[in-house]
């Protein structure tokens, strides 16, 4: 299963600052779709924020 292994990976990115879907599947190096699924689980948790077509950790 890859998906434990993404969201440190997506983790590490944010704490560069805010990225699109798409930078964050090329520092991933995962699917967008697999991408995309860990991020909305991720929004609906609280431990990312959706903001302007951007991610960012919250403040």
């Amino acid at each position: 299963m890859a998906k434990p292994k993404i969201k440190p990976k997506i983790i590490e990115a944010l704490k560069e600052g805010p990225k699109t879907v798409d930078e964050i599947v090329s520092y991933v190096g995962a699917e967008a779709r697999i991408v995309k699924g860990v991020l909305t689980k991720m929004v609906k948790r609280g431990e990312v924020v959706e903001e302007e077509g951007k991610y960012k950790l919250p403040e």
